[in-house]
């Protein structure tokens, strides 16, 4: 039981890890830390997704994207900051990082959903290889994720 003060009054309440050595209790902290990660890379696949139907819809609508007034990528970042509840600046971070996860960094992108890395060390990645060159983000990938991994 665990004891809990509401107003002047203390209650017990049964905890659910009770019984549960520091062992269990540490694996169950790391298990919610996989768990974390793997939400993170599907709400990263789901937001790349969402980007590439709403930029085509907008290629679609004007070939021209340049001179469009709302892009797919503007349309998704409101999307995400309606739905995440979220300032439109942080949306467009987040629709930008699911952008590279998915283009630029599949393999790191795989460890996350696995479970095998975390969100901040991929924001980190993210971040350190933004001015990669398209023609070495391929290779960087795979030496990061084997890294990672191993």
């Amino acid at each position: 039981m665990i004891p809990i003060r509401v107003g002047s009054a203390w209650h017990t309440r049964t905890c659910v890890f009770e019984g549960f050595g520091a062992d269990a209790l540490v694996g169950e902290i790391e298990a919610s830390l996989r768990l974390e990660s793997a939400l993170w890379a599907r709400r990263c696949a789901v937001i790349a997704a969402l980007l590439a139907q709403r930029t085509g819809e907008a290629e679609d609508a004007d070939p021209d994207a340049g001179l469009a007034l709302i892009t797919g990528f503007a349309r998704t970042t409101a999307e995400v900051s309606a739905t995440m509840n979220m300032s439109p600046m942080g949306a467009q971070h987040v629709v930008a990082q699911a952008e590279a996860l998915d283009a630029r960094l599949p393999a790191v992108a795989a460890l996350l959903a696995a479970g095998r890395t975390d969100w901040s060390t991929v924001q980190v990645i993210i971040a350190r290889s933004e001015l990669v060159s398209d023609s070495l983000i391929g290779q960087l990938d795979q030496s990061l994720a084997e890294r990672i991994g191993s």
